[in-house]
This record gives structure tokens, sequence and C-alpha cells, in this order.
């Protein structure tokens, strides 16, 4: 699978994986927590309703 962008995963040497690796792991975290900021900013809010509508109409 090649991500737009990036080198084919089958080019790149064992160290070069393993960094790419580290890199999307640590990306992950970035986007958990950042997640998790948003959730509790719209619970604060008030906004859990429309948040479900939309969640909801998503899938």
């Amino acid at each position: 699978m090649e991500v737009l962008g990036e080198r084919p995963v089958w080019s790149m040497s064992e160290s070069e994986k393993v960094s790419a690796l580290d890199a999307v792991v640590a990306e992950k975290a970035r986007l958990e927590t950042l997640e998790l900021h948003l959730i509790a900013a719209i619970d604060q809010s008030g906004a859990r309703r429309q948040v479900r509508i939309a969640t909801h109409l998503t899938k």
C-alpha cells in the first residue's frame, strides 16, 4: 500500500521502516490526543446533541 507522497514500504531499508513506524505511532498518538481534547471541549460546551447527530449521519 502506498500513501500519497510517501515512498513504498518495499523500497525502504529496515532502519527507514522502523523510523517511519515511529513517526506513524507518534502521529496516531497526537491525533488521538487531539480527538480527546475536542470531545472534552464539545462536551463542556453542551453541544453533545449536535455531535451525536453529525456522528450518526456519517456512519
